[in-house]
């Protein structure tokens, strides 16, 4: 008799674990798409955009995302947080900048969205959050700087080899002279 009943409170509690685990699929299963990897120079900004999608969602979606410390950028979402509506796809878009002063490289941002029904559902409700989503930046200095590196590199080379050339020559007249008797 004990065996049944624990068995009988086994399969409650497996019925009662499955029943969780549908909540997401049945509640409001969404994906959200990662941004591209961003190339930008230094000091100047670049938008990037991604999906939240609610394809298979029976209600329409309130969605938050939060980032956190994004120093040395600035990473900004359009608006704070966005509307899904059930069945369908939202873009996000955003904007980083990067400041002049950082060093050439690649750089990672996770960040996090969170989304729950607009409309208050009776019972237990269930709130779906996405971490670790990466903005991924790679800063690049601007061509204009290259060139600039450049010029000053012939601005700077070029009136040593005219000196030298001429110190070249003056040493070669003055050996000529001193040959001829």
């Amino acid at each position: 008799m004990e065996k049944s009943n624990i068995k009988s409170r086994y399969a409650i509690f497996l019925i009662f674990l499955l029943f969780l685990l549908l909540i997401p699929i049945s509640y409001a299963s969404y994906a959200v798409s990662t941004p591209y990897t961003l190339t930008i120079e230094k000091g100047s900004f670049k938008e990037f955009d991604f999906q939240i999608q609610a394809y298979n969602s029976k209600y329409d979606l309130i969605c938050r995302y939060n980032i956190g410390n994004t120093s040395p950028f600035e990473i900004i979402f359009r608006e704070e947080g966005l509307d899904v509506e059930k069945r369908s796809f939202s873009v996000v878009k955003g904007i980083v900048k990067t400041p002049k002063d950082i060093e050439d490289g690649a750089y990672k941002y996770d960040f996090c969205i969170e989304c729950l029904p607009k409309e208050k559902q009776s019972g237990a409700t269930a709130n779906f959050r996405f971490c670790g989503i990466p903005i991924n930046i790679n800063i690049i200095t601007p061509e204009k700087e290259i060139l600039s590196l450049t010029k000053i590199t012939i601005i700077i080379a070029l009136p040593i080899l005219i000196i030298i050339l001429l110190i070249m020559i003056i040493i070669l007249m003055r050996k000529r002279k001193t040959r001829r008797p």
